[in-house]
This record gives structure tokens, sequence and C-alpha cells, in this order.
């Protein structure tokens, strides 16, 4: 369960990734302004950090349930 959730994080951060690279070949297009893209810019920073801010907690949700698991284990085993 929990490397299904690890590889879950981890597919859609390169999903996004390659979203983002796509974008940014895409930069520049005729009539577009540079205001205007540079508010969409800082909007997909703004975006890709909640993002990683979301994915590091989940992260560290998922190592200390596994730390959890493993003192567990290990209590298990020494009473035995």
């Amino acid at each position: 369960m929990q490397y299904n959730n690890i590889y879950n994080i981890l597919t859609e951060n390169v999903a996004k990734a390659k979203l983002r690279l796509a974008s940014l070949a895409n930069k520049g297009q005729p009539g577009e302004s540079p205001h205007l893209a540079s508010k969409k810019a800082r909007k997909e920073d703004e975006e890709t950090l909640e993002r990683i801010m979301r994915q590091k907690q989940e992260y560290e949700a998922l190592l200390r349930a596994h730390e959890h698991e493993q003192k567990a284990k290990n209590r298990n085993r020494q009473n035995e």
C-alpha cells in the first residue's frame, strides 16, 4: 500500500514535469504578451511549489508510518 502511494506520487511528479517542459518549449508564441507570459509562469511556479510541498508532506507521512511499522515489528521480535 505504501509503495503504491510513493509510486503514485512519483508518477504524478513525472507527468506534471513533462507538461511543464512541454509548456516551456511552447513559450514565446506569437501574439502572447510578455506580461501575460510572466503571469502564467508565476502561477505555474506557485502551483509547482504547492504540489512539491503537498508531495513532501505525503512522503513524510508515509515515512513515519513505515518507521512506526518497523518499530512495531522489532518490538514483536523482541517480545518473542
